[in-house]
């Protein structure tokens, strides 16, 4: 099921079209120009199993070139899982505030109690068409069952604006911590 909806979703990409994404015809008149600057960042370090989790970022880009988000997700107690490269829009190459989400099994999709004690962390920086990358900015998560908090007050804002899915699926993740999956 999951899958599929990484398809689609991936589809839904492809038609919207990559006109939508930032293009690089931009040049800086200062050589290498400079990085983008994540200004502030949230995300609640617990979820429940099967929500979705968000993480609300705030940045900037003094060239208006940024183009994509690394997004690199680690397993509590490891190093790297996996790390991927999402295209930012082109509304978003100059200054962007809002969520990126995380779709994470349901407990019936998945054993969380490992991957509960664990935890993961996600690593997000942001690249530019001259490839100046900003600072990590890290978020640890752990699963429990108990009730979400609410959105803190400086971030109501842009709680409505949605900047796109972290492409990662954590039920492979989880099938992997279990001895399954390749």
């Amino acid at each position: 099921m999951n899958k599929k909806i990484y398809v689609l979703l991936a589809l839904c990409i492809l038609i919207s079209g990559c006109a939508s994404f930032t293009r690089c015809e931009k040049t800086s008149t200062s050589g290498q120009g400079q990085p983008p600057v994540i200004l502030d960042s949230y995300a609640p370090s617990q979820i429940r199993p099967g929500a979705t989790w968000r993480v609300y970022i705030r940045a900037k880009d003094p060239d208006g070139d940024m183009k994509q988000m690394i997004q690199v997700l680690m397993r509590g107690g490891s190093g790297p899982f996996k790390t991927t490269f999402a295209p930012l829009r082109a509304e978003y190459s100059a200054e962007m505030g809002g969520y990126f989400f995380l779709r994470t099994p349901s407990p019936a999709q998945a054993d969380y109690d490992r991957l509960g004690f664990l935890g993961i962390t996600l690593r997000i920086a942001l690249l530019d068409c001259q490839k100046n990358k900003s600072e990590y900015v890290e978020f640890p998560l752990h699963f429990t069952f108990e009730a979400a908090h609410d959105l803190p007050p400086e971030w109501q804002d842009v709680a409505d604006s949605s900047l796109g899915a972290i492409m990662f699926d954590l039920g492979d993740m989880l099938n992997k911590s279990r001895g399954g999956g390749n």
